[in-house]
C-alpha cells in the first residue's frame, strides 16, 4: 500500500519500524505531502476502527531521519 501511495502522490514515505513510535516521514511537494498525509491518516483511522471493533467483540466473548529537503519540497511527520 505504501509503495502505491508513494507512486500516486509522488512522495518519499519513510515507514515506522515495528516497536518504534508510529511516525511516517513524508517528503515531497507541499500539495503531494498533504495528499499523502490525508491518505495515511484515513488508513490509520480505518484500522483503528477495525481494531476497536475486534477488541469490543473480544471483550463481549471473554524521530526520524529522512531525505534532505530539496527546494520546493516539504517534509512532515505523520503520527
Amino acid at each position: 500500500k505504501i509503495k502505491a501511495l508513494r507512486a500516486k502522490t509522488n512522495t518519499y514515505i519513510k515507514t515506522p519500524v515495528r516497536g518504534e513510535e508510529p511516525v511516517f516521514v513524508v517528503t515531497g511537494r507541499k500539495e503531494d505531502v498533504a495528499m499523502a498525509r490525508r491518505e495515511i491518516i484515513s488508513a490509520a483511522e480505518h484500522f483503528s476502527m477495525i481494531r476497536a471493533s475486534r477488541n469490543k467483540n473480544t471483550a463481549l466473548n471473554g524521530a526520524v531521519p529522512g531525505p534532505p529537503n530539496l527546494p520546493g519540497q516539504t517534509t512532515i511527520q505523520v503520527r
